[in-house]
């Protein structure tokens, strides 16, 4: 038996992609991880239904084209997903932080953002405010002798939230 361990979409139109993969995930095993890379789509839910579908872990997310104006918040609603990581450019990376919600990713116990495209922007209030609170809503849901990270890293510098379990 064969087991599919990683799937990765690479500019790929997920609007057409993710009903013919949410329709026959029962064909196939809990995957580890996702990776997008320059894929279209429409909505969010598109990324996380088809992450919940699969079972995976870990989600990779690299810049991506909406083709839709985006209003809802960022939802990542897989009960599966552990480990979450947005790659991206700043401006990227901080129009996503401004919309999104984790509230029903009950396993997310690693969030990553980074960039290469230029050095950390600290005076982003709004940016660290939302990372704040993104990293108590973890510490919250998520028992005491389990580790927590969010991670935030653009060229060679890197902030580290972390809590370690017992």
């Amino acid at each position: 038996m064969t087991f599919l361990t990683t799937i990765a979409f690479n500019y790929v139109d997920l609007r057409k992609t993710y009903p013919k993969f949410c329709q026959g995930y029962s064909l196939l095993s809990p995957v580890e991880s996702m990776y997008f890379s320059g894929c279209r789509y429409d909505h969010y839910y598109q990324v996380t239904r088809l992450a919940t579908a699969m079972r995976s872990r870990e989600v990779v997310w690299n810049p991506c084209v909406s083709l839709g104006k985006i209003t809802e918040p960022l939802m990542f609603r897989g009960s599966y997903i552990e480990d979450l990581q947005l790659d991206g450019s700043w401006a990227a990376i901080c129009q996503i932080s401004r919309r999104w919600r984790f509230d029903l990713a009950r396993e997310l116990r690693y969030v990553e953002f980074s960039t290469d495209s230029g050095v950390l922007e600290k005076e982003n209030a709004e940016f660290w405010r939302s990372v704040a609170s993104l990293f108590c809503l973890l510490c919250t849901r998520i028992s005491d002798s389990e580790r927590v990270q969010v991670r935030i890293e653009a060229d060679e510098e890197e902030i580290l939230l972390s809590r370690d379990g017992q």
